[in-house]
């Protein structure tokens, strides 16, 4: 019935709403060391390694990406409750601070690849305000963690690709936007060797749906050895726990 749907929908958005609160909302704070950074302060590797591990946290992994608590529904409902939250953050900004993206195309010159994850920030420096009246003055970066040792020797003679510690600093322009998506929710199968201290599940609903089964709901609820939630009926959770997909491997014995 329309109204179940439409109750199931609200439900899923206080859900979201309540998880963005607790865990994402205070990327996106004009406090939040997303906010003009500057790479040659004191204490930045402590605000770099506070901001990624508060980043990286917690993740929403869901079955689904079309449904309506599937990950485009998700990403847009958080990123609207953001900038409704967030009057500094600039409606007309194709990005925002504080924002968490994901790599859904390789970028091989710069040593990016699909699945690759990283927050949007901003850089400040002598020259340029600490705290622009307009976040869109200022230049918005993709802060990505990244193993120093592998860095591309492309990169390090790119300029305005920044370096610190361990984390690499790409300006934004230089990035298709069709190789890049919101990624407070991602994709079960994209969350496959990941690790969060935190993950809110959604599996799928209907009776039947090939994404409802064992493998996906165990590839789910092994990306964390912390705290683990789950919406979804508890006939839906039966169904995916006896529904073994038995994978042909084309191998006779």
């Amino acid at each position: 019935p329309l109204h179940d749907y439409a109750a199931k929908k609200v439900m899923t958005q206080e859900i979201i709403l309540e998880w963005s609160k607790r865990f994402y909302d205070y990327l996106s704070f004009k406090d939040s060391p997303s906010h003009s950074l500057n790479l040659e302060s004191n204490d930045i590797e402590e605000k770099l390694d506070t901001l990624w591990s508060k980043a990286m946290a917690a993740k929403i992994l869901c079955a689904e990406r079309n449904s309506y608590n599937g990950v485009l529904n998700i990403n847009q409902e958080i990123c609207r409750h953001i900038r409704n939250l967030s009057p500094f953050q600039s409606g007309d900004d194709e990005y925002f601070n504080g924002q968490l993206l994901m790599l859904t195309k390789n970028q091989s010159i710069f040593n990016l690849f699909n699945g690759d994850s990283g927050i949007v920030v901003s850089l400040s420096d002598e020259n340029t305000r600490a705290a622009p009246a307009n976040e869109a003055d200022s230049l918005k970066y993709l802060m990505v963690k990244k193993d120093i040792k592998n860095i591309d020797a492309k990169e390090n003679k790119n300029e305005v690709i920044k370096h610190k510690g361990s984390y690499v600093f790409y300006p934004l322009y230089l990035l298709p936007k069709e190789a890049l998506e919101t990624a407070y929710a991602i994709t079960i199968h994209k969350s496959q060797g990941s690790g969060y201290k935190a993950i809110l599940i959604f599996l799928p609903e209907h009776s039947g749906h090939p994404l409802l089964n064992r493998q996906i709901a165990y590839t789910a609820i092994t990306r964390t050895e912390g705290s683990t939630y789950i919406v979804a009926r508890p006939e839906t959770l039966e169904e995916a726990r006896r529904t073994l997909i038995e994978r042909d491997t084309q191998i006779e014995i």
